[in-house]
């Protein structure tokens, strides 16, 4: 029951968000699920430990531009190996 009464409140604080923020809720699951992904991606890659640790350093805007950075030239050099 407790779940449930957590669930209802995250549910009533995401309907409040994008109402304010002029999404839908599609939008705003469409972004959680590209966040997941991402996130996925750079645990995979060992480039951050969890959630906590990538939410800890995503003020420092340095960091995270040579983290993309970093993924993309990965990225391209494991394309351009296969071709």
């Amino acid at each position: 029951m407790l779940y449930r009464l957590q669930r209802c409140a995250q549910a009533h604080q995401e309907r409040a968000y994008c109402a304010s923020n002029f999404l839908s809720h599609g939008t705003l699951t469409m972004i959680e699920g590209m966040r997941q992904q991402l996130l996925g991606e750079l645990t995979g890659r060992r480039l951050v430990k969890s959630l906590g640790d990538a939410s800890a350093t995503a003020h420092d805007a340095g960091l995270v531009r040579s983290v993309l950075v970093r993924c993309c030239a990965v990225s391209f050099l494991i394309q351009t190996y296969k071709a």
